[in-house]
């Protein structure tokens, strides 16, 4: 349990808000929740957070002010009227959007002199609160560092990312966006091709832990190759992937060998084997997308 600190108010009670109210409160935070339709925060009352049906009063005597509303446009609409109340205080927002849209309202928040963290949150409302959850924080270093403990509560593994407003929605974008997304629905794609070769359910599920461990170690090792510039191999071609990838689409019972995932995957393994890169680990394709280096020209929106 925390010892008793400063009041948080959640502003929006959705799904995903009274989640977060509900476990910081657990956890021993003084909570205020608001929202626009009042019965979501009355009915938090009972698991020992406060209602309060006046934005300007929730703000006002809360010294961090978390917004778990949809967007970034209904955030600036909700909050505009009461700015001047957000100075001296920590904003953290938790609302989906743009890498460039964090980066809009981050500036405008610390217009307001207040301290402003962008969250993304890699989790159901149902996995806030765990230790394995993760809510991935960028912006002010100082609010981070004051405000950990409390922002730990909604998920064990949350950490800090950067001083950019934007790049805590980057790395969603990059992990539990498009890399979780597009594996879920490849799995899916996986098992239909098994159950048209007629493989049982149980055999699928009892393949999920050898493959984890494949992904694990390929993905540790495709970061160093990226980090090096070390593309060379002496385990598998890009030109070995290409036909591997050939030769699953041209299984004859499978309903999925024409689906737009395996046929993306096989485009883009024949384009770089094309452009001189047959003889490559996989990871010298990030050479496709013209990024190599951290640094650039463009200044960063930052904290």
């Amino acid at each position: 349990m925390l010892k008793k600190r400063s009041q948080v108010v959640v502003v929006g009670c959705g799904l995903m808000g009274s989640a977060i109210a509900k476990a910081l409160s657990a956890s021993g935070v003084n909570v205020v929740a608001w929202n626009r339709n009042p019965d979501a925060a009355d009915q938090l009352a009972e698991f020992g957070v406060t209602p309060e049906r006046s934005l300007e009063a929730a703000i006002h005597s809360s010294s961090c002010v978390l917004v778990v509303l949809s967007n970034y446009d209904i955030c600036s609409s909700v909050l505009y009227t009461h700015q001047s109340l957000l100075r001296g205080k920590v904003v953290v927002n938790l609302s989906s959007g743009t890498c460039e849209q964090a980066d809009e309202f981050g500036r405008w928040i610390r217009g307001l002199k207040a301290d402003y963290l962008d969250g993304s949150i890699w989790a159901l409302p149902k996995g806030i609160g765990e230790l394995g959850t993760c809510l991935c924080y960028s912006g002010s270093r100082s609010a981070w560092e004051r405000w950990h403990p409390v922002l730990k509560v909604l998920g064990g593994a949350s950490r800090y990312v950067s001083e950019r407003f934007g790049a805590a929605n980057a790395l969603e974008a990059a992990f539990p966006g498009t890399f979780y997304m597009t594996a879920i629905l490849s799995f899916i794609e996986g098992v239909a091709l098994c159950r048209a070769y007629e493989i049982s359910d149980d055999v699928v599920l009892d393949s999920v832990d050898p493959t984890m461990v494949l992904l694990h170690s390929s993905l540790l090792q495709t970061m160093q190759k990226i980090s090096n510039k070390d593309y060379s191999t002496n385990q598998a071609t890009l030109k070995v992937f290409q036909d591997a990838v050939s030769s699953y689409q041209r299984n004859t019972l499978s309903p999925v060998k024409d689906s737009p995932l395996s046929t993306a995957l096989r485009q883009t393994l024949e384009h770089a084997c094309s452009t001189g890169m047959h003889d490559k680990d996989v990871a010298a394709t990030i050479n496709r997308w013209g990024i190599s280096q951290l640094t650039s020209n463009t200044p960063l929106p930052v904290a």
